[in-house]
């Protein structure tokens, strides 16, 4: 098998996304993987803000309260670890 060089761990904050995140961590330590974490957001993730989704600038809206949230979760889950976030 060829090492792996990155690895893409899309996530969601579910159970599920935080059962797998200790094999992620091994999978990059064994490989010496680039690791990024990607989290997709759309307008079924926010029906129950306070956004108006008629306001063209949502998607901008939605960005600035996701941002932090992920950079929290990457801090708290792989610390010390140069991780690639994307929203």
């Amino acid at each position: 098998m060829l090492p792996f060089k990155r690895i893409l761990f899309p996530i969601d904050y579910s159970d599920r996304c935080h059962s797998i995140i200790p094999y992620v961590r091994d999978t990059v330590k064994h490989f010496s993987a680039t690791l990024t974490v990607v989290h997709a957001f759309g307008a079924l993730e926010t029906r129950f803000s306070e956004l108006d989704l008629a306001d063209p600038s949502w998607a901008e809206d939605i960005r600035r309260l996701e941002e932090p949230r992920l950079r929290k979760f990457v801090a708290e889950t792989f610390p010390g670890q140069r991780v690639e976030a994307m929203l």
